[in-house]
C-alpha cells in the first residue's frame, strides 16, 4: 500500500526562490564574518611581530648606548666581539636590522609624497 501524499516531496537542490533569497542574506554574513575574522587575525600576528621587533630594537639599542658609555670612560673595549663581529647569526641579526630600517626609509618617503 502506498502512502499518496497531496504535497511533492522536497527536494534540496530544487529550491523556491523564497528560500533562496532567505538564503543570501545568511552567505553575506558568513563571509563577512570571514573577512572580519581574517583581518582580526592578522591585525594580531602584526601586532605581535611589531612588539617581537621593538624589543629587539631595544636590546641592540641598549648594547650600543653601553659600548657608547664605555668608550666615553676611556675604557678599552673590544667593539667588534661586543657587537658580535665574526659571529654569523648575529651578523645576519644586523643585517636584517639594516634591511627593516631601507624599508622603513621607503615607507616614510612615500607617505610624504
Amino acid at each position: 500500500m502506498a502512502f499518496a501524499t497531496s504535497q511533492p516531496v522536497f527536494h534540496p537542490l530544487e529550491a523556491t526562490p523564497k528560500e533562496s533569497k532567505q538564503r543570501i542574506p545568511l552567505l553575506f554574513f558568513v563571509i563577512m564574518g570571514l573577512l572580519v575574522g581574517s583581518a582580526s587575525l592578522q591585525l594580531l600576528r602584526q601586532r605581535d611581530e611589531f612588539v617581537a621587533f621593538t624589543k629587539e630594537t631595544d636590546e641592540k639599542l641598549a648594547l650600543l648606548r653601553e659600548v657608547v658609555k664605555r668608550i666615553q670612560n676611556g675604557e678599552n673595549v673590544d667593539v667588534e666581539k661586543v657587537l658580535g663581529t665574526g659571529d654569523p647569526t648575529r651578523e645576519k641579526e644586523w643585517e636584517q636590522g639594516k634591511e627593516n630600517d631601507t624599508i622603513s626609509e621607503f615607507a616614510m618617503r612615500d607617505q610624504d609624497n
